[in-house]
Formats: structure tokens, sequence, C-alpha cells
């Protein structure tokens, strides 16, 4: 989640402006575009992970099932894609996740929503930002020291979901997540 958090600043304008130095003029211009990129991006993603849990799901539960099919009938479902005609391949297989980190993905959604969260608790009750989505979050020392007490240093001795809440004050939520990409 903290990778996600940071990862995201290259897309934020403030950012951009103030650490890896592009010039305030240039960062307005496409400050727009990137924040549809960004939001495309999320969203299409979620879209996609809800494939790869859902199809896990059914690989796991019914083995001996059209794979092919019931990976092109999420595609379908989820992302809004047309299978191409006449093709049953295993494209399913191309995921290595499934080989590799099984039952994995879902974690992926998971750190993306934590950011979003983090971003409001920093933005917001941190520097009191009206819109804390919008702070560069660069060269504060407030910010390190957030991660540092409310995170870090905890680590695993908390079991994970305690651990958000005691660090953003909530549990984990997907409404700043929504707040942040389907809101705007």
């Amino acid at each position: 989640a903290v990778a996600a958090f940071f990862g995201r600043l290259a897309g934020n304008f403030k950012w951009l402006v103030q650490v890896a130095g592009v010039l305030e003029g240039d960062a307005a211009r496409f400050a727009g575009d990137v924040a549809r990129m960004n939001r495309s991006v999320q969203l299409n993603f979620s879209r996609f992970v809800q494939v790869m849990v859902r199809f896990e799901r059914g690989l796991y539960g019914d083995t001996d099932q059209d794979l092919n099919k019931l990976w092109w009938d999420l595609i379908e479902k989820y992302q809004g894609l047309t299978r191409p005609e006449g093709r049953s391949e295993p494209d399913w297989a191309c995921k290595i996740h499934i080989i590799t980190d099984p039952v994995y993905y879902h974690n992926y959604l998971i750190a993306e929503l934590l950011a979003s969260q983090f971003a409001e608790t920093i933005g917001s009750k941190v520097l009191k930002l009206h819109d804390p989505y919008s702070a560069s979050f660069a060269d504060n020392p407030r910010i390190g020291k957030f991660f540092k007490e409310r995170v870090f240093h905890p680590g695993s001795s908390l079991p994970w979901n305690e651990m958000i809440q005691k660090a953003t004050g909530e549990n984990l939520s997907a409404k700043y997540y929504a707040k942040q990409f389907l809101e705007k």
C-alpha cells in the first residue's frame, strides 16, 4: 500500500513540479489528462481484479469446467471486452500469478484502497488540507512521521486490519478510493 501511495505521485501535479522539476506551466497543461489517465488506470485495474479473483474462485471450486469459457465470461462481464470469435486457447494461463502467487491478486486492490485511505488521512488529518488528494506529499517531515509511527513501527506486530484502523482511525474502506477516482 505504501508503494501504491508513493507510486501514484508520478501523476500528481504538485509533486511533478516540486520534486520532478517539471515547469508549472507544463504540468498545468497536462494535469487534466494525467488525472483522467490515473482514473482510467485505476478503474480498469479494479475491473481486472474482479476477473482474477472470480476466475481463481471458479478454478479451485470446479477444476473440471471449461476454464477458457470461464475466463472470457468474466472478461466480458467485468471488463466489457468481447471474446475473439472462435478462440479457445488457455488465455488465462498467461497470468503468472495463477501459478506463482495463487489467490493473491486481490491484495493489489487492497493496496490501492489503502493508498487512497492513507492519502485521505494524511491530507486531511496530518496536513489539514481541504483537498487531501492534491498534496504533493513530498518534503514534509509530518508525512514521514505518520508512516514511521503509524505504519512502519507497528509493522507486523499488529494484524494488518488493526494497523489500518490505528493508522487511519477506521477500518479499510473503499470510500476514499471512490472519492479519489469516481467522484472527481
